[in-house]
């Protein structure tokens, strides 16, 4: 819907805001949710995006990355005494997650502060963006759209660079960049739109 093409030494992750600006401008559209690749996985973007405009940029997390102390080695939270918990949900006005025991946790059973035990538990993005942004690292939802949706998006931009040999260009002149961006662009689209009036559109359309 939008694109945008600058140097190579510009990085991805200082684009991705633009990007979404010009989206909400010009397509009066705003996703409330980005499965990003590495590029995109600076903790202040992520806040920024998570605070400003109420979105959730979702990355992997690097390799040389720490789960806060209060979570397991996956990022997922756990109570005083080490029982891994349940995520709920996020709670925009408190800017926290909330968190609650299992039903049957292995710890729970045995903890001698059963009796005493808050229940529910909050802990803040602010921890960690990656581990704990607006949707949880470690959660359903966070493993689902990483391992299932992220992959598509890279055949697409894999089948892109095959299909009009971009790989195959070096060029120092970004007018002539961008110019080669925007041909790409209207050849997806006529594609697509080709594709919709074949045998495949009802599968496209889905």
């Amino acid at each position: 819907m939008t694109s945008r093409v600058e140097p190579a030494n510009i990085t991805d992750g200082s684009l991705l805001h633009p990007l979404l600006e010009a989206g909400r401008s010009r397509l009066n559209f705003s996703p409330d949710v980005v499965v990003a690749d590495m590029g995109y996985v600076d903790q202040e973007t992520k806040k920024l995006l998570r605070t400003r405009h109420g979105l959730a940029l979702l990355t992997r997390a690097k390799s040389n990355m720490a789960p806060p102390r209060s979570c397991d080695e996956d990022g997922c939270p756990c109570c005083p005494q080490g029982q891994r918990l349940t995520w709920e949900r996020y709670v925009m006005e408190t800017d926290s997650h909330l968190y609650y025991p299992p039903d049957e946790g292995e710890i729970c059973m045995i903890c001698a502060e059963k009796s005493q035990c808050e229940i529910e538990f909050k802990f803040s993005p602010d921890e960690h963006e990656t581990y704990l942004g607006m949707i949880p690292l470690h959660s359903r939802l966070g493993e689902q759209l990483l391992v299932r949706i992220r992959p598509l998006v890279e055949a697409g931009f894999e089948t892109d660079k095959n299909r009009f040999n971009l790989g195959g260009f070096f060029l120092n002149s970004l007018e002539i960049a961008r110019t080669l961006s925007y041909f790409a662009d209207a050849c997806n689209i006529l594609t697509i739109t080709s594709e919709f009036r074949s045998h495949h559109g009802r599968r496209l359309k889905k």
